[in-house]
């Protein structure tokens, strides 16, 4: 199976540690996919657009993913 399918970037995002370029590999439409599974926001970085990319997409995750643990921490 290609790495870059839903099913897959499904399983990086469960991992309780994911690397910096764990999304890497999947494809902007697939990350954009997932974002919108778990309810995501995304917000543009660009200076001069507002159009979302790939590494608006990757950072959204990584900071969703962090901020999870955070809690789960807490508690």
């Amino acid at each position: 199976m290609p790495p870059s399918t839903i099913e897959n970037v499904r399983a990086v995002y469960e991992q309780t540690v994911i690397p910096q370029t764990g999304y890497n590999c999947f494809q902007k439409v697939i990350l954009q996919t997932l974002c919108e599974e778990k309810g995501i926001q995304v917000r543009s970085t660009a200076v001069w657009s507002s159009d979302l990319t790939k590494d608006d997409y990757t950072k959204a995750l990584l900071n969703h993913v962090s901020a999870h643990m955070i809690d789960q921490s807490e508690n």
